[in-house]
């Protein structure tokens, strides 16, 4: 009986672990989707604990892979670090420190979301973004 409940916790493990490792889809460097004609800019900071969350339909909660999550500069110029969410919609660029992040969400077919994060480290919060699909 040890033996089997062993075997059960090993594999519950496993999933567990598999299920967060696959939030975690990074990206080379050179991959980018072409432009959205339309960019939603998020005035008021998201407050979060990390730089980790989902992307979903706005008004249907739909989760959507393949969005590119991207860390960028001040000036929304460069990359810092990226990610693609998964299938459930996750994403999670890795730990950080505490302060403001420039977060860039692309997808062809949904308008590009521009959206600032303010990582505290007594947040337990993640990033929920919903996307337009593109008119």
């Amino acid at each position: 009986m040890p033996n089997k409940l062993i075997v059960v916790l090993t594999l519950a493990l496993t999933m567990l672990l598999a299920a967060c490792a696959s939030s975690k889809r990074r990206v080379s460097p050179s991959f980018r989707y072409p432009p959205s004609p339309i960019v939603v800019e998020v005035e008021t900071p998201r407050i979060a604990g990390a730089l980790r969350g989902r992307g979903v339909t706005i008004g249907y909660e739909t989760p959507i892979e393949d969005v590119l999550v991207e860390s960028m500069t001040g000036g929304w110029e460069e990359r810092i670090s990226a990610a693609l969410t998964d299938r459930l919609g996750r994403f999670d660029l890795g730990p950080v420190q505490p302060g403001e992040y420039n977060l860039r969400f692309m997808k062809p077919g949904f308008d590009t979301l521009h959206l600032r994060v303010l990582v505290q480290p007594d947040s337990i919060g993640t990033v929920v973004v919903e996307l337009n699909p593109s008119s």
